[in-house]
């Protein structure tokens, strides 16, 4: 398996796939243009291509049909309607079909003469149906469990191995703390900061600390922490006041390594909160402009819980009910 992504997620790629290319890597240019790259870089053989793009890109798909079979476009985030999960599937024979296909905003599910049984399924069901479909394996797809061990020839990655180099980090024992996440590659998506701030408060109430968490789309969020007197955390994290709130400047590689201490993370529907429920933490994820039966995150923990929908945010009021009985739960479990 081939993964093209940002650059950032290159150490979380190791134990996912054979090859990690950077989507900033210039020699995948011809994609763009709709053509092939050099056999190098890409060898023309592949089965089957999910495009996860925000809009439908006709010229690279074009480009990725001289290589794959089947190239299959999946948009991840909310469109001009509000609609949080398309998918669908364009494999045009020639440049011309392709130059008269209309680019649109992008078509519902049920729109897509897509077989019943994968309408309204939740994404890592489509997806393993569709590789499944391609192969003899009849298994049930598995719990998605992080890191992940690929064994083959081509490649034999323990993607544990890098944070275990991190200099003078106790990883020891576990932290007191929970984990906000309150932001999202999509403005659209995020619940209110002022009420991730009750969040905040209630585990405060039951005696855990605060780490807030951003990405790189999240500036704003930081500024308002910073207006709040929330501080950045001192890096690497040793220990931790009781009943303090802290957010961490780190990179993805650095987050990891936070997150195997940490029981807890809440937030909104974003890579993330997925990478944090398939670590096995228990996961409060809040939707509002993405359908949470379509996106909802999975993991190893029993502990997983959506609030909210496609069409409207949840109330404060419900999420911290969600969120006291997961309090409960987590204080009840001897920290090692």
């Amino acid at each position: 398996m081939t993964l093209i992504a940002s650059p950032a997620w290159e150490a979380v790629a190791r134990g996912m796939c054979h090859q990690f290319l950077s989507c900033e890597d210039r020699s995948l240019l011809p994609l763009f243009a709709g053509e092939s790259p050099l056999s190098s870089v890409l060898q023309p053989d592949f089965q089957k291509t999910f495009l996860f793009l925000a809009r439908k890109d006709l010229v690279l798909e074009q480009g990725f049909s001289t290589l794959s079979a089947e190239v299959t476009w999946i948009r991840s985030r909310p469109d001009v309607a509000g609609r949080g999960w398309t998918y669908g599937q364009s494999s045009p024979e020639n440049s011309q079909e392709a130059a008269q296909m209309k680019i649109s905003p992008g078509p519902r599910p049920e729109d897509l003469n897509q077989p019943s049984e994968i309408q309204g399924a939740n994404i890592r069901d489509f997806l393993f149906q569709k590789f499944a479909s391609s192969t003899e394996d009849a298994r049930r797809r598995p719990v998605p469990c992080w890191p992940i061990r690929i064994n083959s020839q081509k490649s034999k990655v323990d993607c544990s191995e890098p944070f275990r180099g991190i200099a003078n980090l106790n990883t020891s024992a576990n932290l007191s703390a929970v984990l906000i996440h309150a932001g999202s590659g999509s403005p659209e998506k995020n619940w209110p900061l002022e009420s991730y701030e009750k969040l905040a408060d209630l585990c405060i109430q039951y005696g855990l600390s605060v780490f807030w968490t951003l990405g790189p789309a999240d500036g704003f969020i930081k500024q308002a922490l910073i207006q709040k007197g929330v501080l950045p955390a001192p890096w690497p994290i040793q220990d931790h006041n009781q009943a303090a709130q802290h957010f961490l400047e780190c990179s993805l590689f650095e987050l990891i390594t936070v997150m195997r201490r940490i029981p807890m993370i809440m937030g909104n529907d974003s890579g993330i909160i997925h990478l944090g429920a398939a670590m096995g933490l228990d996961v409060l994820s809040i939707f509002g402009r993405s359908d949470p039966n379509l996106w909802a995150p999975d993991g190893r923990s029993a502990n997983i819980y959506c609030a909210g929908s496609q069409d409207c945010f949840p109330s404060e009021k419900e999420v911290l009910e969600i969120l006291e009985k997961q309090l409960k739960a987590v204080r009840s479990r001897p920290i090692s």
